[in-house]
């Protein structure tokens, strides 16, 4: 909050944490529902997509030529 005093302005940190908290705590009800709801559907598309087989190139094949 800027304040005026008779041609003066400067800064007041009276209310900045009250303000600060009242505006992390509004952007809070936007951002954690959003992150939670993105969050639920990547660990479903992680969950329904198959497995992959991991293949290892030729170290169990065991030709004695």
């Amino acid at each position: 909050m800027i304040t005026d005093c008779f041609g003066v302005r400067f800064w007041s940190f009276e209310d900045a944490e009250l303000v600060f908290v009242e505006g992390t705590a509004f952007l809070l009800k936007f951002v954690a529902p959003t992150a939670i709801a993105f969050g639920w559907r990547k660990f479903q598309k992680e969950k329904d997509r198959p497995q992959r087989v991991v293949s290892v190139l030729g170290i169990e094949s065991s030709n004695a030529d």
